[in-house]
């Protein structure tokens, strides 16, 4: 498949085949290697089902909602795909990916609020007025915004923590190993985060 600036996006990958034995062996930084230096799909196909489900929950916890959580997971590993290269190799190969899942999630929170921004700025039409909102869905917004707010006012290293355990439920272990700091420091940071969320939410 090739996108309108002429780039090959890749096929929507395939669980790996059960002959691709000697792949789930194979370090994460390895894959993205053969990727980048081979465009090799099979490797592609066996990342994407490593990461899948850690990447699809980490953009539904930051999007608030499926389909946007999959819109962002698909342009992720297409970023990842035609972007390999520039994993360099000195750090957590998956780290890195699930850098690029944030990101693009947090893209479709930003085009999100765009829309709605523009909707509100036109009016209601039709036969819906100003007053038709559901309020338990207006309710809803007005606790994941809060709770946005309030996670943007932390620490960029805090905000990861959170994502990582509560988003792409990484035990402390696997954050630890993954962002290279001491369990106990994942423990702590942990804790005080969300001591200082609960305080500001109150």
């Amino acid at each position: 498949m090739v996108t309108r600036n002429g780039a090959e996006r890749p096929s929507h990958p395939t669980r790996a085949q059960p002959q691709m034995g000697t792949l789930n062996e194979v370090e994460d930084s390895e894959l993205l290697a053969r990727i980048a230096q081979a465009r090799d799909r099979q490797a592609f196909a066996e990342l994407y089902d490593r990461l899948e489900r850690k990447a699809f929950r980490l953009a539904r916890t930051i999007t608030g909602n499926s389909a946007s959580a999959e819109e962002a997971v698909q342009e992720a590993f297409y970023r990842i795909w035609i972007f390999t290269s520039s994993f360099t190799g000195g750090g957590n190969a998956r780290a890195w990916a699930l850098q690029i899942v944030v990101r693009e999630s947090l893209k479709k929170v930003r085009s999100q609020r765009r829309e709605r921004r523009d909707l509100e700025e036109e009016g209601p039409r039709g036969a819906r007025g100003p007053g038709s909102m559901d309020p338990a869905r207006g309710d809803q917004d007005e606790q994941v915004a809060a709770l946005r707010g309030a996670l943007a006012t932390l620490p960029v290293l805090h905000q990861r923590l959170i994502g990582l355990y509560f988003g792409a439920e990484m035990s402390q272990q696997q954050i630890s190993e993954t962002l290279r700091i001491p369990t106990r420091t994942v423990s702590d940071k942990l804790e005080r985060s969300l001591a200082q969320l609960k305080e500001k939410l109150k």
